[in-house]
Formats: structure tokens, C-alpha cells, sequence
């Protein structure tokens, strides 16, 4: 949608002026609706951590599940320490981010 506003006459006159509706209307389809999701990708290799991660498994021949269990395994035995009292140095700092409240653990 961003591109359509872009393209839009009253954009390029007066950037407080509303868009004329039925040129935004005509133009507008289902998937200028959908989120732009913003991909981060590795400078070196073109790659996103994702596809970093899933070329490293199939190189190293760990399976999707045995990272499930791993992962699943690591929450379970973070989660248990920090029931036992021994994460005292994780805090949670709130942070004011440009699309809203996020937290930080450090």
C-alpha cells in the first residue's frame, strides 16, 4: 500500500492533503493489505539468519526435531533455574522502540 501512497498525486503536492479514495480504491489490491515484513540479510552471504540456520543443520545433518527438542529442552531447564532462584542477574528493562514498548532482557 506504502507504494501506492507513494504514487499517489496528492502525495507529490501537498504531503498533509488527503489521497483521492477512488485512485487509491481502483489500484488497491488484497496484498498491498498484507504486512511488509523487513528481512535482515547477512552482509557476507546474502542469507537470513534462518537460512544461515537451516544450511548449517543440513551441513552438520541435525534434523528439525532434534532442534525442537533442544529448544524445547533449553526453555524447560532456563525456565527450572530460574524457579530455583539462579538467573537473579536476568533483568528485564523496558526500552521505548520506534513501533512501540518492547523489552530487553540482559
Amino acid at each position: 500500500m506504502r507504494h501506492l501512497l507513494l504514487k499517489s498525486p496528492a502525495s507529490r503536492r501537498d504531503p498533509s492533503s488527503h489521497c483521492e479514495l477512488g485512485l487509491l480504491a481502483s489500484r488497491l489490491r488484497p496484498s498491498d493489505l498484507a504486512p511488509q515484513v523487513e528481512e535482515r540479510r547477512d552482509l557476507s552471504t546474502g542469507m537470513t539468519m534462518g537460512e544461515i540456520t537451516e544450511a548449517n543443520c543440513r551441513q552438520l545433518g541435525i534434523s528439525r526435531r532434534e532442534q525442537d527438542e533442544f529448544a524445547l529442552r533449553s526453555h524447560a531447564l532456563a525456565k527450572q533455574a530460574q524457579e530455583e532462584g539462579r538467573m537473579k542477574d536476568v533483568h528485564t528493562v523496558e526500552v521505548e522502540m520506534d513501533e512501540g514498548e518492547n523489552k530487553v532482557r540482559v
